[in-house]
């Protein structure tokens, strides 16, 4: 029997993208419904794997992050949300020789709602939000030859809360 050892490869990974973003919303229904939309951009291609190697350092792209919202309030202090976005892989198709990198399209859905005690003094919000992410299925190239590729794919639930006091 072959005694085992512990490996440890420390890597982390510090890069944040040059990012530019846009955003709109409009008021619709006497206020009552308000209708967002946002963009951001993220330029991915500068990125350089940290682990010193010259390479593989996986071929990024430029991609437009796009966030659709809405908030509708029936009565003053209570708000209703929903939310689409869609975050597009800044990855390329990869042709592992040794490692691969892994990541996915992502598809959220949110839903939420706030509550506002506004007779108070202070006024005191309490918001609850749900979050579904969808990550559409991609394919792999194994980095073993002769093995079959390999499927990333999968979803994954978010919730949170918060409170707000209004001085």
């Amino acid at each position: 029997m072959i005694p085992g050892f512990p490996l440890v490869i420390p890597v982390n990974s510090h890069f944040r993208p040059l990012q530019a973003a846009l955003g709109l919303s409009y008021y619709l229904l006497e206020n009552k419904l308000l209708l967002a939309y946002d963009a951001t951009y993220s330029d991915w291609r500068p990125y350089k794997d940290e682990m010193g190697v010259s390479d593989p350092n996986p071929k990024l792209k430029e991609v437009f992050i796009h966030r659709f919202g809405l908030e509708y309030r029936p009565l003053k202090d209570l708000a209703l949300r929903a939310g689409y976005g869609f975050k597009p892989s800044p990855l390329e198709q990869q042709s592992g020789t040794w490692v691969n990198y892994m990541d996915n399209d992502v598809h959220v859905l949110s839903g939420g709602a706030g509550y506002t005690f506004s007779s108070l003094k202070y006024p005191v919000g309490i918001s609850l939000y749900y979050q579904y992410f969808y990550l559409e299925p991609r394919t792999l190239q194994n980095v073993h030859p002769g093995e079959p590729p390999l499927t990333s794919s999968g979803f994954f639930h978010s919730f949170g809360g918060g409170v707000s006091m209004t001085f």
